[in-house]
C-alpha cells in the first residue's frame, strides 16, 4: 500500500482531496507539501505522505521555516483530540477548536476566537508572538488545510473558513481596497472594463461592498471557482 503520492487538482484543496482518496486516508494522518499552488493556466500540485513512526523527527529537521512548523503542528495532532468535544462546543466549526489545540502545541499563550461574518467563519488568532505567523504564505497555507479538514469532517455542510492572524485581515482589506480603487480609477480614466485577479467569494464580497460608494463604476463577477474574478467598468448611466 502506498504511503506517499503526488496529486494535482484545480486548486490545492482539490489536489489534497485527490491524494487522500488515492491513499484512502484522512487529512489528520498525513503530511502535506505544496509543490505548486496553481494559477490561471496551471493546476495545483501537492505531495502527501502518511505519517509513520519516526517521520516527525525527520520532518522537523528538514522543515525549519515558520510555515512548515505550523502545518506540521496541525497535521500531527493526535486523533484523540478529535474526540474532545468539551472545547469544541464553544465553536460552530470543527476546525476552530482543532486550530486552537494545534497552535497551543506550537506556541503557548495563543488563542483562537471564532466569529461568523458575511456567511463565512473567521478564526481570529490572538496572543503573544502571533504576529510572527501573520505572513501571507502561512495564512494561505492554514486556510487551505483548514478548509480541507472542515470539508473532510463535515462533507454535507462544510463552512468556509478565513484565518486572521494578528492584523492580517485588516492589512489584506487595505490591499484589496487600494487595488479596487486603482482599477476603478483606471476604468473611468480609460473608459473600459478592468479585470482583477481571481479571489475567493469573501474577498469579492468585500470589494463589492467597498465599491458601493463609487456609483460611477460597476463591479461584476465572472468565471468559475476557484478562478472566479471581478471586473470593474464605467457606469454608463452615471
Amino acid at each position: 500500500m502506498k504511503n506517499e503520492v503526488e496529486a494535482v487538482g484545480k486548486d490545492v484543496e482539490d489536489a489534497v482531496n485527490n491524494a487522500l482518496q488515492e491513499l484512502q486516508t484522512t487529512i489528520e494522518k498525513v503530511n502535506v507539501d505544496i509543490i505548486c499552488e496553481g494559477g490561471m493556466f496551471k493546476k495545483a500540485k501537492v505531495r502527501v505522505q502518511i505519517n509513520e513512526p519516526g517521520n516527525n523527527e525527520i520532518d522537523t529537521e528538514n522543515k525549519k521555516d515558520e510555515q512548515n512548523e505550523i502545518v506540521n503542528s496541525i497535521e500531527n495532532l493526535s486523533e484523540n483530540k478529535q474526540n474532545d468535544v468539551t472545547e469544541q462546543t464553544k465553536y460552530q466549526t470543527y476546525v476552530a477548536d482543532f486550530l486552537k489545540k494545534a497552535l497551543q502545541d506550537y506556541r503557548q499563550g495563543i488563542d483562537v476566537v471564532e466569529r461568523e461574518q458575511n456567511k463565512v467563519f473567521v478564526l481570529q488568532v490572538k496572543g503573544d508572538g502571533c504576529e510572527k505567523l501573520g505572513k501571507t504564505e502561512i495564512v494561505n497555507a492554514l486556510q487551505t488545510l483548514l478548509n480541507a479538514i472542515e470539508k473532510q469532517h463535515n462533507k454535507e455542510n462544510a463552512k468556509r473558513i478565513i484565518v486572521n492572524i494578528g492584523d492580517y485581515e485588516e492589512r489584506r482589506k487595505e490591499q484589496l481596497f487600494n487595488e479596487a480603487t486603482k482599477c476603478a480609477d483606471q476604468a473611468i480614466g480609460e473608459g473600459r472594463t478592468i479585470r482583477m485577479q481571481p479571489m475567493n467569494s469573501y474577498e469579492r464580497h468585500l470589494i463589492h461592498d467597498f465599491l458601493q460608494n463609487r456609483p460611477e463604476v460597476i463591479a461584476e463577477s465572472f468565471g468559475v471557482e476557484p478562478y472566479r474574478y471581478l471586473t470593474i467598468r464605467p457606469n454608463d448611466k452615471k
